[in-house]
């Protein structure tokens, strides 16, 4: 195919656009008559939707508060505006679901794009090969261009891939930050119920039968309530963990079969590209080819016109002699 990027900057100087200033027109979904094309768009989109999610909804889902305040949005939580989402305040529960709702529609994107995959294939299989004693037969034209549109699509669902890998580790980021997080409030909490006997007069060296000549009875209760407290918010911050910990497992696991997917589209792209390649040295070589029998053929015509001409005076002077 010939390179005309020369033709189409011509045209646009000829008409004084100015590139920089020039709105980009998205396509409409209505408007592809194409199904691969348009489940593309679909999965494209999804995923861009969920990556500006999470980069709005990060500071929020990292402030580690135990309150919430969703029910103040005017708009569904995915739907909210940077502004509304930056005061925006989660309880754990709800950054789960977060999590769950995020690992949902990857997953659901990861099973579209196998579909188009085998959607793929099965164009593949339609397109005739370039082998064998029915060659002849086929058009080359139609040839070029059904691999020129499988190409396409292949490195389609490359791109899609590849996209899909990376709102992914955003996400297994978020949240092996929040792990890592709700570790340090763990560990401190532990250093709070455990702490180092260090001092003479510690709760451990005094029995139990001497804390009221210690503590009033409203100091003692106050510490059970206390005690109480850091004990529930530590199992609380352990229980956090665990979710935390599978959620990270799950999208890791994600990520692995992303980027499995992601090295055979690769692969299969790179395949493409040499087939097309060999496919325009076939091409090139065939008109080369043809041009040279066209030369021999009208080489041998002119000599065979040649000698008969010759021959043909020949004989009018023969007869002409007889």
């Amino acid at each position: 195919m010939a390179n005309r990027t020369n033709e189409f900057f011509g045209f646009i100087k000829k008409g004084n656009v100015d590139l920089e200033t020039l709105s980009l027109r998205k396509p409409k979904l209505s408007n592809v008559q194409d199904g691969f094309l348009a489940e593309a768009y679909i999965i494209h989109n999804t995923i861009v939707h969920l990556c500006t999610f999470l980069e709005k909804i990060r500071g929020a889902y990292l402030k580690g508060q135990a309150v919430s305040n969703v029910h103040k949005l005017s708009k569904p939580l995915m739907e909210s505006s940077l502004e509304e989402l930056s005061k925006l305040e989660l309880n754990d529960l709800q950054r789960d679901e977060i999590d769950h709702e995020a690992s949902t529609i990857i997953n659901s994107c990861v099973q579209k794009i196998g579909s188009l995959q085998k959607k793929l294939k099965d164009k593949q299989s339609q397109i005739p090969k370039r082998t064998g004693w029915l060659q002849g037969l086929k058009s080359p034209e139609k040839l070029t261009k059904s691999e020129t549109i499988v190409a396409h699509c292949s490195s389609i669902l490359w791109y899609l891939q590849n996209e899909l890998s990376d709102v992914s580790s955003s996400l297994y980021q978020l949240q092996d930050l929040r792990l890592r997080r709700a570790q340090e409030r763990k560990t401190i909490m532990s250093d709070i119920l455990h702490p180092q006997q260090t001092s003479d007069m510690s709760s451990a060296e005094i029995p139990d039968s001497e804390l009221p000549n210690y503590f009033s009875q409203e100091q003692l209760v106050q510490l059970e309530q206390d005690n109480d407290l850091m004990l529930q918010e530590f199992e609380h911050t352990m229980q956090q963990v665990q979710e935390t910990g599978k959620s990270l497992a799950e999208i890791a696991r994600l990520q692995t079969e992303i980027s499995t997917h992601l090295s055979i589209q690769s692969t299969a792209a790179e395949k493409l590209y040499e087939d097309a390649m060999n496919v325009a040295d076939s091409i090139t070589g065939g008109n080369r080819q043809l041009v040279h029998a066209k030369s021999r053929s009208s080489r041998t015509a002119k000599i065979f016109f040649f000698l008969f001409t010759i021959l043909g005076l020949v004989l009018l002077a023969l007869d002409r002699i007889v």
